[in-house]
């Protein structure tokens, strides 16, 4: 049996109840027992969410070849009379658990009688004949489907409600991908970054520090990219938070890699690696060869990260990149940001909402870029035929006070009169300065920021004073 395109775990609706596959398969083996040779459940009764075909009993073990030697399958089939779909693939890991769920679509001359003997017997490969040609269930390219239909190439995020989650989702459903966010479970969420594309997702749940979750989630919905985005973001929190940081930002990632080392290697993995993994930096400009010496609980569990990604790639095979990304910021920055906290402070105090503005180090240089400008390198990471890792950035260096100065700038005012440093908002390790070199990024991926610096200052100034004014 041939695969045509992914469907795991598939649920089913049964005398207006739910079950699962796995649940109906082992209904299928109690009957297969008992020889009951008659259909198990009358038409009607049963059916598949994803179209109008009815199960019959069949239940059968077959011996196949894989990449670690032959291996068993248990199959459960359906039927309209014309086509048979194979609903479950179990193959056997060892963990003891299923590393694989495929959903197959052929012809047989009869769905209710032949065919399920013919399953029981084994001989289920030289019965069906396969409608339409191999495609992986994860595989990189879409898949067809009777009638000369297309699915498109499906897209994990996690971290799919931050900045560059949302810029990215808009991306990828550009490009005429079906998404799917990753979510932590949680009694309040804000989807307010993709509350605008929100009908277009498909929202699950899952937590990088849960692998099993993560699992679930590559089994159910078989992505041929994932876009690991998710992470404790901010620097001044993880001294404050550094097992979380940890937990989150570093062990995250190997939770993510080994869950799609056990369902499908090939898979294509992008991990979100920082410049802060640079720290206390050792050349300028910093570049793909540049050593790391990070210099916060972030940074640090950033360096894990990247290096996890790196070595799982070498080990297992992994298409496995990560961009080693510069700032970049958008109007949809979190306040707790410098950039959004000096552009939303600046209009704050243009409105007299506010008369001061309390910040830390004004000296440090950071490279600033467009959010939207580097999701972009992103996706073009994932294309490349070779993974590999790259250096995202503007090559141009400003500090916070040309922050201030050209914030301020934007609403009429001179931050001078506004900016008080407070020693509260100053790290217990700075970086003091980077600047990224994209040199490689513009020459294999044919990357190029579009946005400067002070338009993207501009831009975000001025969204702020417009939700001001709401």
């Amino acid at each position: 049996m041939r695969e045509l395109c992914s469907l795991p775990r598939q649920i089913v609706v049964m005398k207006n109840g739910v079950t699962s596959v796995k649940d109906l398969v082992e209904n299928i083996t109690c009957r297969d027992v008992k020889r009951q040779r008659r259909n198990v459940f009358d038409d009607g009764q049963l059916r598949m969410l994803e179209g109008p075909l009815h199960f019959f009993e069949a239940r059968g073990m077959l011996r196949v070849h894989g990449e670690s030697g032959d291996e068993y399958v248990g199959v459960a089939l359906a039927g309209d009379g014309r086509h048979v779909v194979a609903v479950e693939f179990q193959r056997r890991d060892p963990l003891g658990g299923f590393d694989g769920h495929t959903v197959g679509s052929a012809q047989a001359k009869t769905c209710y009688n032949d065919v399920a003997h013919d399953v029981r017997l084994g001989t289920t490969r030289s019965q069906i004949s396969v409608e339409s040609r191999v495609v992986r269930g994860s595989g990189h390219e879409s898949v067809p489907l009777r009638g000369g239909r297309t699915v498109a190439k499906r897209a994990l995020i996690t971290g799919i409600t931050g900045q560059d989650g949302s810029y990215l989702a808009e991306l990828l459903l550009d490009q005429g991908y079906e998404v799917v966010g990753l979510m932590r479970r949680s009694s309040t969420v804000n989807i307010e970054r993709i509350s605008h594309i929100q009908d277009q997702l498909t929202l699950v749940s899952g937590d990088l520090m849960d692998e099993v979750s993560l699992i679930n989630v590559l089994r159910d919905y078989r992505p041929s990219e994932v876009y690991n985005l998710a992470a404790q973001t901010f620097v001044q929190a993880s001294f404050s938070q550094p097992v979380l940081t940890g937990e989150t930002t570093a062990l995250g990632v190997t939770r993510m890699l080994d869950a799609i080392r056990i369902v499908d290697s090939d898979i294509r993995f992008y991990q979100a690696s920082s410049s802060e993994m640079f720290g206390r930096v050792r050349s300028v400009p910093q570049n793909e060869e540049t050593s790391f010496y990070p210099r916060s609980p972030y940074g640090v569990a950033k360096v894990y990260g990247h290096w996890i990604t790196v070595n799982y790639r070498e080990s297992y095979n992994l298409h496995a990149s990560s961009g080693i990304f510069f700032n970049h910021e958008s109007p949809r920055r979190g306040l707790e940001f410098v950039t959004r906290k000096v552009t939303n402070g600046a209009a704050r105090i243009a409105a007299g909402l506010d008369r001061e503005l309390r910040l830390g180090n004004l000296e440090s240089q950071r490279d600033w870029g467009y959010a939207a400008d580097y999701v972009r390198a992103m996706w073009l990471i994932l294309q490349q035929e070779v993974p590999d890792d790259y250096v995202v950035a503007s090559g141009e260096t400003h500090s916070v006070r040309d922050l201030c100065e050209a914030a301020f700038a934007q609403v009429g005012l001179n931050y001078e009169d506004h900016v008080v440093i407070d020693a509260a908002y100053i790290r217990p390790a700075e970086v003091d300065l980077l600047v990224g070199d994209a040199t490689k990024a513009n020459r294999v991926l044919g990357w190029r920021p579009e946005v400067d610096f002070y338009a993207l200052i501009e831009m975000m100034v001025a969204a702020d004073v417009k939700a001001l004014q709401r």
